[in-house]
């Protein structure tokens, strides 16, 4: 069900305020950053999609912090030893795995692009 954009955006920044006084800010914030944007980019006569629509391109994709992938990333063979390969297997499957493949396929659905996975890379 489609609600009015000032209905949905007084009930968003009503559960906002709830959430500040419950101290969650993650969801305070991500409901205030909704409503920031419902007010910015739709006009009244538009329906505002579903925020919790797991299928839309605004729903957020969350990438965990992955310590292999802090500092200088190299994804070339700096020697031909076991440990660089599977240094670089490692960087590989971590950058070509989900949440990344996630992204690569909405940026697909949004340029009108065919997403294609590569079934082994060799490294």
């Amino acid at each position: 069900m489609q609600e009015s954009f000032s209905n949905s955006a007084g009930r968003h920044l009503q559960d906002a305020q709830i959430l500040l006084k419950e101290q969650r800010w993650d969801n305070a914030v991500y409901l205030a950053a909704y409503l920031h944007f419902q007010k910015n980019y739709y006009s009244e006569d538009e329906d505002v999609p579903n925020s919790n629509d797991t299928e839309q391109p605004f729903f957020p994709i969350v990438v965990s912090y992955q310590e292999s992938l802090r500092g200088d990333i190299a994804l070339f063979s700096r020697r031909a030893t076991p440990e660089e390969l599977n240094r670089l297997s490692s960087l590989v499957k971590i950058m070509t795995d989900s949440p990344y493949q996630d992204m690569a396929k909405r940026l697909c659905i949004l340029f009108g692009r065919e997403f294609n996975t590569v079934a082994k890379l060799k490294v």
